[in-house]
């Protein structure tokens, strides 16, 4: 997969799914979109250095 420097380009639902491919737990409830942009600078940016 093609993982983002800057995953705030993504639409939620967009960083809601590439999070749950990539066997991300997301945070119980409906959360702002910076909460899952910071999960995937996390978890899959991270991944590729």
């Amino acid at each position: 997969g093609q993982f983002l420097e800057d995953p705030s380009v993504l639409t939620k639902e967009k960083l809601k799914s590439e999070l749950v491919a990539n066997n991300v737990t997301l945070p119980a409830g409906e959360q702002r979109k910076d909460v899952y942009v910071e999960l995937y600078l996390q978890h899959l940016t991270a991944l590729k250095r």
